[in-house]
């Protein structure tokens, strides 16, 4: 009797180990992709829609030809460090004077700015604890 309740107790202790799993986190923090020193990407060498990922998520973004071009939408993403000069003409700069953890690049973003996840994050909910500016 002792025995098959050790046994039960060992079964049901499994079965709710494996029950729980690590999920793993992807971290998107832009270090793939390539900036000149104090400059941004804002998708203007591919108008009318374009994307860029990072990690397991993708950001869509949207330069707009008319007009003389500029960012209408979704996200960019800069290196520019520049935390004095506020408004239009420091759209891409970070009041933070930088990205995340020291990270030299950071994303910006602008109306209808959503991520899409993909890989192992796509139909997950997502969970963040920085914003960025």
């Amino acid at each position: 009797m002792r025995q098959t309740l050790l046994q039960f107790f060992a079964i049901t202790f499994i079965a709710i180990a494996s029950s729980f799993s690590v999920k793993a986190q992807t971290i998107a923090d832009f270090e793939n992709l390539s900036l000149s020193p104090n400059s941004f990407w804002n998708g203007s060498e591919q108008p009318l829609g374009t994307t860029f990922t990072s990690g397991n998520t993708i950001y869509p973004c949207f330069y707009d030809t008319s007009f003389g071009g500029f960012w209408e939408s979704g996200w960019a993403y800069s290196n520019i460090l520049d935390s004095t000069m506020s408004g239009f003409a420091n759209l891409y700069a970070s009041k933070a004077y930088g990205g995340y953890n020291g990270s030299a690049n950071y994303a910006t973003g602008e109306q209808d700015a959503v991520i899409r996840l993909t890989g192992d994050a796509a139909g997950k909910v997502r969970s963040t604890r920085y914003v960025w500016a």
